[in-house]
């Protein structure tokens, strides 16, 4: 797999999406911070911004950024790197050393998953804080999305080092 210089596999335009919605949810959660220090710190509430909602979209934002987050960097095998033992080892053990870590990580994945899709459904209509149009079913299926997207690339990525171990024998 071909990397960017930055080190972000982006041969998909799925890898090229993810980076772009995750700089994007960031760049939102830095913005709406800033204003709403401003707002507070030099009394501009006569402005008539709703900084009552920058707390609890902060706090999505902060929660669907960091599930994100970790998609890439499970994308980028960087999540369990283990590289020190990797190093020392070669062939079947280095693959067993990472089909263990992929094994691991997607059994708690799939753990993660279910309870997430259970509240999922049973908080389907709750209401987010004090905001109303914000469902926290709506946010535990972007945190699902997230889990089923590292699932995927955890996967991807033990069929590539199963692929790289046979080509080194």
């Amino acid at each position: 797999m071909d990397s960017t210089d930055s080190g972000f596999k982006s041969n998909t335009i799925l890898d090229r999406v993810l980076l772009y919605s995750l700089s994007a949810l960031f760049s939102a959660l830095v913005g709406i911070t800033i204003i709403q220090v401003l707002v507070r710190t030099f009394n501009l509430g006569f402005l008539g911004l709703p900084t009552y909602l920058v707390e609890p979209v902060a706090t999505v934002l902060l929660i669907v950024g960091t599930y994100l987050g970790a998609a890439v960097a499970s994308r980028n095998s960087e999540h369990i790197k283990m590289s020190t033992f990797e190093k020392r080892l070669t062939g079947r053990k280095r693959l067993a050393l990472k089909a263990t870590a992929s094994t691991i990580t997607i059994t708690v994945l799939l753990i993660y998953t279910r309870g997430v899709f259970g509240s999922m459904f049973s908080e389907w209509n709750s209401a987010f804080a004090e905001v109303t149009f914000m469902r926290l079913g709506a946010i535990y299926a972007l945190i699902l999305a997230s889990l089923v997207l590292m699932m995927v690339f955890e996967g991807w990525n033990a069929i590539d080092a199963a692929r790289d171990v046979t080509d080194d024998d």
